[in-house]
């Protein structure tokens, strides 16, 4: 892979990330956005791919290529890309032909094309794009989004679909740091983990808890005891300092810039949507911490006034226990799960067909379960593929675990790999899953070319 290739696929991250964005923040058709990137994608297959496809004669040496080069990671997520494919064609709907032919065919291409060392360049050069996307989020989010009395989205909306964007974003920084060492990827980190903290996404927050234990582990595998508990140390005194930092920006530095703005222009500017909508008020620490907490303990009811027999009669008492309320934990999640279940097939649904949750009374078009609505939307089959997808990764994550411990070598791939899988295994998010296909084969071994310095 050469240096011009590396600039484009970081271009085409940058793009990409774009594209994402703009999917969370306006109102875009599917078949718009999943066209655009199955079409970008294609392009890429096609460039980064010709000195390879140029020995290729006839249909009998792809044949052979594919079947050489194929693992069974690429076979599976083939499977779920024609599934969908399927899904697409019977409910006449583009956006699912188009993800489909994304997931089922260009994924695996490129995972036969980008081998061996390969795999790490080009890998750092989506980590790259993804990063320059995120330090503009940033910039936004600080300028135009305050923190309010509410679950903060940024420019997203959605706090949960924030946190899956910003569980993609950190893995790519984590990968980036181990490969440079250079301090800037520790402050993205750290102010990403703050908007996290800022969303207030139980879910999120599960997953960046994962993320932290895994780099742990690796650290502690690749650089020993001492090693790690210096920079724990270090980490968490730095992301003290971010946080306050990111904090006060993001409060009383946004209400000092929206004040320069009423001087020049007359009026502030501030973004508005759905979910998020912002009352003037500044709120504290105290209060970010009270939210946080509520947030965390929903569902679980303290002190509650429970029967006793004494003798003969009844009486109140207050006990301190902890009730769980499942569904007001799951926010009815569950009641959801339980309806989806019930209306799979296997030819899948329509898109525009929601299903109807008795419990809560409406129409939801969202299982929120990645593998539930795989099996709702694109058939049982499909949903199939996705268990056989996280079953076969999880015993490859093992095994290439069981491996760095023998050998202790740094494995910034795998590293990323495992980032990528525990994030796309506890939040369900869709893209940027196809990162943990790029298992390598060993044998395959290509010549190493400088890469962009990042």
């Amino acid at each position: 892979m050469s240096k011009k290739e590396a600039y484009l696929i970081t271009s085409w991250s940058v793009i990409i990330n774009l594209i994402l964005l703009m999917k969370w923040t306006f109102t875009i058709p599917h078949t718009l956005i999943y066209g655009s990137i199955a079409t970008l994608a294609l392009i890429l297959f096609f460039i980064i791919s010709r000195r390879k496809l140029a020995d290729i004669k006839d249909y009998k040496d792809f044949f052979y290529l594919v079947k050489v080069e194929m693992t069974v990671g690429s076979w599976i997520v083939f499977f779920i890309g024609i599934t969908v494919l399927i899904a697409g064609f019977i409910h006449h709907e583009l956006s699912n032909m188009a993800l489909g032919v994304l997931i089922g065919i260009i994924f695996p291409l490129l995972n036969i094309i980008v081998r061996g060392n390969a795999t790490n360049r080009f890998m750092k050069s989506i980590c790259f794009g993804t990063t320059i996307v995120f330090v503009l989020f940033i910039l936004i989010s600080i300028i135009f989004v305050p923190l309010s009395y509410t679950q903060y989205a940024s420019i997203i909306g959605n706090p949960n679909e924030m946190g899956q964007y910003l569980v993609f974003v950190i893995p790519c920084l984590l990968f980036l740091y181990d490969n440079y060492h250079k301090f800037r990827y520790i402050v993205l980190i750290d102010i990403a983990i703050n908007f996290i903290i800022f969303s207030i996404s139980r879910t999120s927050y599960v997953c960046i808890l994962a993320i932290i234990i895994i780099s742990m582990m690796y650290y502690l595998i690749t650089s020993g005891v001492k090693s790690l508990l210096l920079g724990v140390v270090k980490n968490i005194f730095v992301f003290a300092i971010i946080f306050l930092l990111t904090f006060g920006l993001m409060t009383t530095g946004n209400k000092v810039l929206r004040d320069i703005e009423k001087n020049i222009f007359g009026q502030e500017y501030i973004f508005y949507s759905k979910l998020y909508q912002y009352d003037g008020t500044e709120i504290s620490l105290k209060d970010l911490e009270n939210y946080i907490s509520l947030r965390v303990g929903k569902g679980v009811v303290e002190n509650e006034i429970v029967q006793s027999e004494v003798g003969n009669e009844m009486s109140n008492s207050t006990q301190h226990k902890q009730n769980v309320d499942i569904e007001k934990m799951s926010s009815g999640r569950t009641d959801i799960w339980k309806a989806f279940l019930s209306e799979i097939n296997i030819k899948g649904h329509s898109s525009d067909v929601g299903v109807h949750v008795k419990e809560l009374d409406y129409v939801e078009d969202d299982a929120h379960n990645t593998y539930i609505d795989n099996a709702y939307y694109f058939g049982i089959i499909s949903g199939f593929g996705m268990v056989g997808y996280i079953g076969y990764f999880s015993i490859y994550m093992i095994k290439m675990l069981y491996r760095m411990i023998k050998d202790r070598k740094k494995r910034p791939t795998f590293y990323l790999q495992a980032e990528m899988f525990i994030a796309f295994f506890i939040t369900s998010m869709a893209f940027g899953f196809w990162a943990i296909c790029m298992n390598k084969k060993d044998k395959v071994i290509e010549k190493d070319i400088e890469m962009i310095e990042v």
